[in-house]
């Protein structure tokens, strides 16, 4: 119980790590949350900064969602739960981490990054299927927001698919996450699906 207890708490200071605003306050000296869209996540840091501190934001979101999945699955420790159920509590962490950052207020951002981080660590093949829907839809919309609930949608399926694909059947526990994960990042962009459906949405460039 305290090993599961440490996993969840470093896990979720990792997550906390707001790369989007230590990229602002390092470039602009500004508050992320202040400016563009009021996000803090790797896309406002492009409308506001550009690719100079959208790269290093999107990185940094992305490397603290996939390094404590990865750590825990690869560590050799003997875990008294399923590794796999563990690993998906340390990336549950990082990704409320991500939501609600304690060195910040509590104000983060919508999670894409980080989900696509923890999603890579437990299944690598994930990442270009997902890169597989989400580039497309936004190179042709050019709305950030669109192509993020295209690929959440895509994900439990990519995840099935895989696993099909591999001659194995879905982790139940992993499907769920795929699902919460989904379900999260709709409840995330819940401004953006309105301004979706009254053609308010702007396109990225």
């Amino acid at each position: 119980m305290i090993v599961l207890i440490l996993v969840v708490v470093v896990s979720w200071l990792l997550g906390s790590i707001p790369g989007a605003y230590i990229m602002c306050r390092f470039l602009k000296d500004a508050d992320i949350r202040t400016l563009g869209s009021g996000n803090a996540g790797a896309t406002n840091t492009y409308r506001v900064l550009g690719l100079k501190g959208a790269v290093p934001a999107f990185l940094i979101d992305f490397s603290k969602g996939f390094l404590p999945v990865f750590l825990v699955l690869h560590s050799g420790y003997t875990f008294v739960l399923p590794v796999m159920l563990i690993a998906l509590i340390a990336g549950a962490a990082a990704f409320v981490g991500h939501l609600f950052p304690v060195y910040i207020g509590f104000r983060g951002g919508k999670g894409m990054a980080t989900g696509a981080g923890i999603m890579t660590a437990l299944q690598p093949l994930l990442f270009p299927a997902c890169l597989g829907v989400f580039l497309p839809v936004f190179l042709v919309t050019r709305k950030a927001s669109l192509a993020s609930l295209c690929t959440a949608v895509s994900l439990p399926l990519w995840y099935v698919g895989i696993s099909l694909l591999r001659g194995s059947l879905p982790d139940v526990y992993l499907l769920i996450f795929t699902l919460l994960m989904a379900v999260f990042v709709f409840e995330r962009h819940r401004k953006n699906i309105a301004n979706l459906i009254g053609g308010t949405e702007k396109p990225l460039f």
